[in-house]
């Protein structure tokens, strides 16, 4: 299969496939996946927003993470974007669906234009993408029909590893097919 990145406009969203890196995203918002604990740090997608980010994010998800939550927002420090949401993913199909809906709804509710995910538990955690891969499209597509955002438009998985990203492609064709409309 070929890099380009595939699309599905899913009532007024539009989900979008893409091969990069999610740092240098333009969406407003953006997803750090993360193993668990009170502190930033584990894997190779929680380091690069970090790095990017700047430590005053570090301060701020401590503060902000009440309880040991699994979703956590802060500013972006450094980057683009206005938000990060740092969840702590898992290898449960179940437990991502839902944590990916909550954290596309809490995006609307916090007014965020648009939204980039990382491959969530593929990375650090060891995840099998395509046990990982359909749950986080069934979200997405659960997302845009049921709930009917107003604000959150474009929701996007990135994808950096070059070997992730025909599994994912191939996925979201399988689960999205008859909302994909560019190839």
């Amino acid at each position: 299969m070929s890099r380009s990145g595939l699309t599905a406009e899913i009532a007024d969203c539009r989900v979008q496939l893409e091969h990069g890196d999610i740092t240098r995203q333009t969406t407003t918002s953006i997803v750090n996946s993360m193993c668990g604990g009170t502190s930033l740090g584990g894997g190779e997608c929680n380091k690069a927003i970090v790095n990017a980010a700047g430590n005053t994010i570090a301060t701020e998800y401590q503060t902000n993470n009440k309880g040991n939550s699994d979703l956590v927002m802060t500013k972006a420090g450094n980057l683009e974007q206005t938000q990060i949401f740092h969840v702590v993913a898992k290898n449960d199909t179940t437990v991502l669906k839902d944590l990916v809906e909550r954290t596309l709804r809490k995006a609307e509710s916090e007014e965020m234009v648009s939204i980039a995910f990382p491959a969530l538990g593929t990375g650090h955690m060891g995840g099998d993408a395509k046990k990982l891969a359909v749950p986080m499209f069934d979200a997405m597509r659960d997302f845009a029909l049921e709930d009917r955002p107003i604000v959150l438009r474009t929701i996007k998985l990135v994808i950096y590893k070059p070997e992730l990203f025909d599994i994912y492609k191939e996925a979201m064709q399988e689960t999205l097919d008859r909302y994909c409309i560019v190839d």
